[in-house]
C-alpha cells in the first residue's frame, strides 16, 4: 500500500504539471493562433521545466527540513527562467544561506562546503568567464547548487522513518 500510495502521489505531481502545460501554454499558443512550433518555450526548455516543478513539488510534500525545501524552490525558479544573467543569480542568496545555516545545524556532505563557496562567489565571475570561455556558468552552478539540494533532501529522507517518507 505504501509503494501504490507513492504512485499516487508522483501520478498527482504529474498531472499538475500536464495541466499547466496543457492550460497554460498550449491556451496562451491557441489564444494566438499559433502552432506548437511557434512556441516560445523551447523543448528542452519545456522538459526542463516540467522537471524541476516535479522535483520541487516531491520535495516540498515531502518531510525533508524546510531549508531544503526553500533552497529547491528558489534555484528551481532561477532554472525555470529562459534567462540567467549574473544579476539574477543574487536569488541564490537565500538558497546558500538556508543550506549552510542546516549544513551548521546537522553537519555537512561531502563537497557541500565547497559547492557553496562557489555558488557564492559565482555571480562575480560568472559573466567574465562566460565571455572567455563561452559556457554559461551561471546556469551550470544553479544547477549544481540545485544537484546538491536533491542529493541533501534523498539523505534526510531516507534517514526518516518509514511512517514519516510520504512522497
Amino acid at each position: 500500500e505504501t509503494v501504490l500510495g507513492g504512485q499516487k502521489d508522483r501520478a498527482r505531481d504529474g498531472k499538475l504539471v500536464t495541466n499547466w502545460v496543457i492550460n497554460e501554454l498550449f491556451g496562451r499558443l491557441k489564444k494566438e493562433a499559433k502552432d506548437i512550433s511557434a512556441s516560445p518555450v523551447s523543448a528542452a526548455q519545456l522538459a526542463a521545466i516540467c522537471t524541476v516543478a516535479v522535483l520541487v513539488f516531491i520535495l516540498w510534500r515531502s518531510e525533508i527540513a524546510f531549508a531544503h525545501k526553500a533552497a529547491a524552490l528558489l534555484t528551481g525558479a532561477l532554472i525555470a527562467t529562459p534567462y540567467v544573467l549574473d544579476y539574477d543569480l543574487m536569488v541564490m542568496a537565500p538558497a546558500i544561506g538556508f543550506v549552510a545555516a542546516h549544513g551548521l545545524k546537522h553537519g555537512f556532505i561531502d563537497y557541500e562546503k565547497s559547492v557553496l563557496a562557489f555558488c557564492w562567489i559565482a555571480p562575480l565571475i560568472s559573466r567574465t568567464l562566460a565571455e572567455i570561455i563561452f559556457v554559461p556558468v551561471g546556469l551550470i552552478v544553479i544547477i549544481l547548487l540545485f544537484g546538491i539540494v536533491l542529493r541533501r533532501g534523498a539523505i534526510d529522507r531516507a534517514a526518516l522513518p518509514p511512517s514519516l517518507s510520504r512522497v
